[in-house]
């Protein structure tokens, strides 16, 4: 009886292994490991901005956020190890620093949201065009949280304008930093 031909496609760490998810979703989830980090490094470039123009309550969220960030990084990093695959630790590009307002870093945080949902809903079509139920059921997991990451930032949106009302004052700006700090 012929001895079966060794399959070394995926990771090599046990030995002989199957590839447990399609190279193409492969490649696609270290890509959100690489987005997921950088998401982190942008919310920590917010928090310091809000940190260095006085904005306490809003320090306290973003960093918040960055720490969310890299769990959600750090479960695909599980997911792929757990499917057998080697991750990447990729490299991450710097994030912007420096915003003109609050409005704006709020602004920005929600559409970077909205492209955090649109990529995973680009996962989650490759998952179903591949056959690949595990991972449509995993993806399922962040597409429901951008759901939450992205009522948070519109609802941010949504109070500062009521705050701003009648014109941006320092109390209107405090007020709204007191609502950031609120988590």
């Amino acid at each position: 009886m012929d001895k079966p031909s060794k399959i070394t496609i995926g990771s090599t760490r046990l030995g002989t292994t199957v590839k447990r998810l399609p190279s193409s979703l492969e490649k696609d989830f270290n890509t959100h490991i690489q987005a997921e980090t950088y998401s982190s490094q942008i919310y920590l470039a917010m928090a310091v901005w809000c940190e260095d123009n006085g904005y306490i309550g809003g320090a306290t969220r973003f960093k918040k956020y960055a720490e969310e960030e890299l769990v959600h990084m750090k479960k695909i990093y599980q997911f792929l190890l757990d499917r057998d695959i080697l991750p990447i630790t990729p490299d991450i590009p710097q994030p912007k620093n420096d915003y003109k307002d609050i409005l704006e870093i709020i602004e920005t945080a929600y559409k970077h949201e909205i492209d955090v949902s649109n990529s995973y809903h680009v996962t989650a079509t490759l998952a179903l065009k591949e056959n690949c139920y595990t991972t449509f059921a995993f993806i399922q997991w962040f597409i429901l949280e951008q759901i939450e990451e992205e009522a948070k930032f519109n609802g941010l949106i949504d109070q500062y304008n009521l705050l701003m009302k009648t014109g941006v004052t320092g109390l209107a700006l405090m007020e709204f930093d007191g609502i950031l700090g609120e988590i």
